[in-house]
């Protein structure tokens, strides 16, 4: 399985590294960083920068996409936009994370599709045709697109398109939920007489 993921300038780490360290774990997967060219490719904090060890154009088929977000997905290069059109024509499964379902929205991937995105960009996004959803994960089975909103993989054990590394929270053909349980409240003990209540309490001696 050939997993591909195309830096560009001001890219965001998480949204390319996360995906990778999941994916690479995959039996028989090929996880392969693409850009314009090959070479560093450095992110949007200015700090890290990424080795794209393939450009675009030696790249034309792969059987998952995953499309990083980030500032430089308003401004991204401009072969990048036609090429992700013609390789996601090739894919088991093409997917986004963040703003970089604006990328797939400009190649006409999510047209007339409800999808996900960074709130920020709900507008944008919808622009492309494209019907936002304020969800964590939108899943189009019959497209073979997922938008992830902030993160589309969430733990070593079961992420990923499915079939490949499962689907956590997923029921269905909807859209992914997941909820987080608050923590439950620690009962408070009254204190004994001679016991201290709580840390930098004072001891008192029964009179």
């Amino acid at each position: 399985m050939r997993v591909v993921i195309p830096l560009f300038p001001s890219f965001t780490a998480l949204d390319a590294v996360g995906p990778y360290e999941v994916l690479r774990l995959v039996p028989g997967a090929e996880v392969l960083f693409v850009a314009t060219e090959k070479g560093e490719v450095r992110a949007d904090s200015g700090a890290l920068a990424i080795t794209a060890d393939a450009a675009l154009d030696e790249v034309d088929a792969c059987d998952v996409l995953v499309v990083p977000g980030g500032e430089g997905s308003l401004a991204p290069p401009p072969e990048l936009v036609p090429w992700l059109a013609k390789v996601h024509a090739t894919t088991r499964w093409t997917a986004s994370v963040c703003t970089g379902s604006l990328l797939l929205g400009a190649a006409g991937i999510l047209d007339g599709l409800d999808a996900t995105t960074h709130w920020g960009a709900a507008q944008r996004l919808e622009a492309y045709g494209a019907r936002f959803l304020p969800e964590r994960v939108v899943f189009q089975d019959a497209h073979r697109v997922v938008t992830a909103g902030r993160r589309l993989v969430g733990d070593r054990h079961g992420a990923g398109p499915r079939g490949e590394a499962g689907r956590p929270g997923h029921r269905g053909g909807g859209p992914a939920r997941h909820r987080v349980r608050p923590p439950a409240a620690v009962p408070r003990r009254r204190a004994e007489p001679g016991v201290a209540a709580g840390p930098g309490a004072r001891r008192r001696d029964p009179a």
